[in-house]
C-alpha cells in the first residue's frame, strides 16, 4: 500500500562544507533564467434498486493528461482564464515549465486554487517563486508538488510568503539538500515548512486485531519459496540499505476469507507461477496482522479462476480459494456479500488494507520510493481510507485508466481518496470494504490494478474487482459448487 511511509528529506543528497559555495554559484547561474514577468490586471443495507445519480458522491472531471495549461483554466473561472494565461505568456520558457511541472502533477481540484493565488500576488513575490522553482530540480519539484497538495488547495499562497523571508539561494539549497542535520537559522526554517507535510501516501495506519479479521496472505511455499544466499544479501544491501525479512521475500498478495474454508482473491495472483504447481507452492495465512507471523498456516486445496480473466487486460479478475479445514472468521466478525444493487455510497469512507508496498513511486518494482527510502512490503497490516468514484467518472477515463481494456467492462469499479491512499504491488487481492450504519462490513470490492506501474503518482483511481457482480451473476456459487481438489480450473 503506497503510504509515504518513508522518512522525509531523504530525497536530496548533502554536499560537504568546502562544496557549499560552488553550488550556490552553480544556482546563481539557473536562477538568472528564470523569469521575465509581465504586469496582469443514509442507507440501511442494500436497496434493491438501480444506484442513481444522487447515490454517489459529487462528480468530478479526470483530470486532462499533458496540457497544464488546459488543466489549469479548466479549474478557473472563465474571468480568470485570461488574466492566467497572460501571466504564463509573460514567462520566460525556464520559468514557465518549471511552473507547470508543479502543476502539472496537482491532483484534480488543486490547480485552479492555487492559480488564484498567483494572479493575486505581486510581480516582485511571483518572481521570487519562479526563481525558486527554475533552480530547483526535477526530482525536488515532484517533492515540492506533494508537499503543497498534502497542506491544502491553495498552499502555494503560504509557500510565497515563507520565501520572502529567505534568499531564494538559501531557499533552493534547504529543498536541494533536505537534511535537518546540515541545516540552520533561515534554511533550517524553510525546510521545516517543506517537510511538515510528509504523509503516508496511503495514508495508512497499522491495523488492530478487529480491523480486518477477514484478511489473508497468499506466500510462496514449498520448491517456490524465495532462495537467498551470500549474493542475494549483497545485492539487498546495495538496493535496500539493509536486509528484508524472509515474510517479505515470499508474501505475494492478499485475500478475503468470505467463510471458513473459502477465500476471494485476484485472479492474477493465481497466473503468477504455473497453475498445475499453484497448490504445492502457495500457503494461506489467516488471522494474522504481521506479515508471515501469527495466525493459522492453512493448505490451498483446490483454486479456480474466472474463465474470463485475462492477465494482459485483468477483465474478470477474480479466483477461489478452497482451503484445507480450519476456523473461519471469529463468530460477529464476518464479512458480508452483497448480492444486490450497489449501497447509497455518497459520502461513505470505503476501507482498505494490506500489506503492500508503501513508497510513492513511478514504477512499483523500484527499491526506493520518491523520498529515497526503501520501497519494500510493509511487515505490519496497513489500513487506509478510500472513497467510492461514481460509477460514470469511473468509465469517463477510457483508456487513460483502462490502458488494456480501452474501457470499463462490467465487474469493475473504482476507488480513490482525498489523502493520495492508493494500493501498489502486494496488495492485490484484498479486501475494499464499506461499513453500513449499523456497522456490517461489507465486502466492496478486491484490489486489482492502477495507472501502469505507479503508487500513488498517476493521480487517477484504482480499479478493483467488483464482488457484487460476481455474486450477483452467480460466479463465486458456481466456483464453489465446481472447484477440484488438487487443480486448479477455470469456471465461467
Amino acid at each position: 500500500m503506497v503510504a509515504l511511509s518513508g522518512k522525509p528529506g531523504q530525497g536530496g543528497s548533502y554536499r560537504p562544507a568546502a562544496l557549499r559555495g560552488l553550488r550556490l554559484a552553480a544556482l546563481t547561474l539557473a536562477i538568472s533564467a528564470g523569469f521575465a514577468l509581465q504586469p496582469v490586471g443514509a442507507q440501511q443495507g442494500w436497496p434493491d434498486a438501480a444506484p442513481t445519480d444522487d447515490d454517489f458522491l459529487p462528480a468530478y472531471s479526470p483530470p486532462i493528461v499533458g496540457n497544464p495549461l488546459a488543466k489549469i483554466k479548466a479549474e478557473l473561472d472563465p474571468a480568470a482564464q485570461v488574466p492566467f494565461e497572460r501571466l504564463a505568456d509573460g514567462l520566460t520558457p525556464q520559468g514557465r515549465a518549471a511552473l507547470f511541472d508543479i502543476f502539472e502533477r496537482f491532483g484534480v481540484g488543486y490547480s485552479g486554487p492555487n492559480a488564484e493565488v498567483l494572479l493575486a500576488t505581486d510581480p516582485a513575490a511571483l518572481q521570487r517563486l519562479i526563481d525558486f522553482l527554475v533552480g530547483a530540480s526535477p526530482d525536488r519539484r515532484k517533492f515540492l508538488a506533494r508537499q503543497l497538495e498534502f497542506k491544502g488547495k491553495a498552499a502555494i499562497g503560504g509557500l510565497i510568503q515563507r520565501l520572502g523571508n529567505i534568499s531564494t539561494e538559501h531557499a533552493v539549497l534547504a529543498l536541494e539538500t533536505g537534511n535537518p542535520n546540515v541545516l540552520t537559522g533561515e534554511d533550517a526554517a524553510f525546510w521545516s515548512y517543506l517537510n511538515s507535510a510528509v504523509k503516508p501516501v496511503h495514508s495508512w495506519g497499522l491495523a488492530r486485531a478487529t480491523t480486518a479479521p477477514w484478511q489473508v496472505q497468499l506466500s510462496r511455499s514449498g520448491a517456490s519459496a524465495a532462495k537467498f544466499d551470500a549474493r542475494d544479501a549483497a545485492l539487498e544491501m546495495k538496493k535496500y540499505g539493509h536486509l528484508q525479512l524472509r515474510s517479505q521475500h515470499n508474501h505475494v498478495c492478499g485475500g478475503v476469507q468470505i467463510d471458513a474454508n473459502w477465500v476471494l482473491t485476484a485472479a492474477h495472483c493465481v497466473g503468477w507461477t504455473p497453475m498445475d504447481h499453484f497448490t504445492d507452492n502457495r500457503m494461506i495465512r489467516t488471522g494474522a496482522l504481521r506479515l508471515g507471523n501469527g495466525g493459522q498456516v492453512r493448505r490451498i486445496v483446490g483454486v479456480v479462476v474466472n474463465n474470463g480473466f485475462d492477465e494482459n487486460s485483468l477483465r474478470d479478475d477474480i479466483a477461489l480459494f478452497r482451503l484445507e479445514d480450519g476456523p473461519g472468521v471469529p463468530a460477529g466478525q464476518e464479512i458480508k456479500i452483497p448480492t444486490a444493487s450497489y449501497p447509497r455510497l455518497s459520502n461513505q469512507p470505503l476501507q482498505l488494507t494490506g500489506w503492500g508496498k508503501t513508497g510513492e513511486t513511478d514504477d512499483f518494482k523500484d527499491a526506493r520510493d520518491a523520498n529515497g527510502t526503501p520501497n519494500s512490503f510493509s511487515p505490519g497490516l496497513l489500513i487506509a481510507k478510500l472513497r467510492y468514484v461514481p460509477m460514470q467518472t469511473c468509465k469517463a477515463y477510457g483508456t487513460k485508466l483502462f490502458e488494456k481494456l480501452g474501457a470499463w467492462v462490467p465487474g469493475q469499479i473504482c476507488a480513490d481518496s482525498a489523502e493520495r491512499a492508493d494500493a501498489c504491488q502486494g496488495d492485490s487481492g484484498g479486501p475494499l470494504v464499506w461499513y453500513d450504519p449499523k456497522g456490517a462490513p461489507w465486502l466492496i470490492g478486491l484490489v486489482s490494478f492502477g495507472k501502469g506501474r505507479t503508487c500513488g503518482r498517476s493521480g487517477l483511481p484504482g480499479v478493483y474487482t467488483d464482488v457484487q457482480y460476481y455474486a450477483r451473476t452467480g460466479w463465486i456459487d458456481r466456483a464453489k459448487q465446481q472447484f477440484r481438489a488438487g487443480a486448479v480450473i477455470k469456471v465461467k
